[in-house]
């Protein structure tokens, strides 16, 4: 069985580890630890997508280069 958990260091609990050992009694497991970046910091963390996004939000701040789409078509 896999399972992902994810959470903030600051809630990693001697309950959480409880949950754990309930989870998989008496089994070998292996903790992978990954740090999860958010979203707008990924967004931007490449100079072309940071250009894009700034551009973009330029363009929605100055009303340029939108694009209106009826709520019509948007309905099946």
């Amino acid at each position: 069985m896999n399972s992902v958990y994810r959470l903030r260091s600051d809630e990693l609990t001697p309950e959480f580890i409880t949950i754990l050992k309930k989870s998989y009694p008496h089994k070998e497991i292996e903790i992978t630890i990954d740090e999860v970046m958010d979203e707008t910091e990924y967004l931007m963390s490449s100079s072309a997508n940071r250009l894009h996004l700034e551009n973009a939000i330029k363009n929605i701040e100055q009303h340029t280069n939108l694009v209106s789409v009826p709520v019509e078509t948007l309905i099946p």
